[in-house]
C-alpha cells in the first residue's frame, strides 16, 4: 500500500481505524486500488468525519464561504495612484512607520476631501542618507485617485522643502488606468474558515447543554 493511499486511511475516525483499520488495510494490500478507489476511501473518510462532529460545522462553513463570496462580488474595484518619493533620513530618524509625516498627510486629505483608509505610505530605508517613500491613494474614479494623490505628495514637498536634502519626487502620481478587483479566493476562504470555526463553537456549546440533561 503506498503513501497517498495510507494519507487516506488516516483520514477515518481514530476510533474507526482501531476497530477495522488492520482488516482494511489488508484489503487494501490486495486490491490495490487506483485513483478511483483513493477518491472513494477520501470520501468515505470526509463522509464519517462529517458524522462524527455534525452537520453544522459543515453548514456554517459554506454558509461562511458564501457570505464571503457575495462580500467579494459586492465590493468595487478601485484604482490606485502611486508616487514615489525620496526624503531625508533625518526627516525619518525618531519614525519608522511615518509618523512625522500624518500632520501634512491629514491637512492634504482634508483639503481635498480624501480619507485615511484609502492612504496607503509605505517607507524603504535606502541609504544612511535618503529614504524612499511610496505613496498610494485608492478610489474608484481614477481621475480622483490621481487628483488626491497629487495633492498629498504635494503636501509632502511643502513640509520637506528646506534643508540642504528637501524632498525629491522621483515618480509623480500616475493616472491609473487597470482597476484592482477584490482577491475573491482570500475573501471565500476567509468566509468559509470563519464559518467552520463558528460552527465548531456552536457544535461544543450544543454538546455542553446536552450532557447534564443526559446524565439526570
Amino acid at each position: 500500500m503506498n503513501r497517498v493511499v495510507r494519507f487516506a486511511v488516516r483520514l477515518y475516525p481514530s476510533s474507526w481505524r482501531q476497530r477495522y483499520g488492520r482488516e482494511f488495510e489488508a484489503l487494501l494490500e490486495d486490491v490495490k486500488p487506483g485513483w478511483r478507489g483513493l477518491s472513494d476511501i477520501v470520501y468515505g473518510a470526509v463522509t464519517m468525519q462529517i458524522r462524527r462532529f455534525g452537520t453544522i460545522p459543515v453548514v456554517c462553513a459554506l454558509a461562511g464561504a458564501i457570505g464571503g463570496g457575495i462580500i467579494a462580488m459586492r465590493t468595487p474595484e478601485v484604482f490606485a495612484s502611486s508616487a514615489t518619493i525620496r526624503l531625508p533620513a533625518r526627516d525619518l530618524a525618531n519614525a519608522g512607520s511615518g509618523a512625522e509625516l500624518s500632520v501634512p498627510l491629514e491637512k492634504a486629505l482634508a483639503a481635498s476631501n480624501g480619507t485615511r483608509q484609502a492612504t496607503s505610505v509605505t517607507m524603504h530605508r535606502g541609504n544612511s542618507a535618503n529614504t524612499i517613500l511610496k505613496l498610494t491613494y485608492l478610489d474608484r474614479d481614477p481621475a480622483r485617485a490621481q487628483h488626491v494623490a497629487r495633492t498629498l505628495t504635494a503636501a509632502i514637498e511643502t513640509e520637506n522643502k528646506q534643508g540642504a536634502a528637501p524632498a525629491e519626487v522621483l515618480a509623480a502620481p500616475d493616472f491609473p488606468t487597470s482597476p484592482i478587483a477584490p482577491d475573491y479566493p482570500a475573501t471565500v476562504a476567509s468566509g468559509g474558515g470563519l464559518g467552520l470555526i463558528a460552527g465548531f463553537v456552536v457544535l461544543l456549546l450544543l454538546r455542553g447543554r446536552r450532557r447534564p440533561a443526559s446524565a439526570a
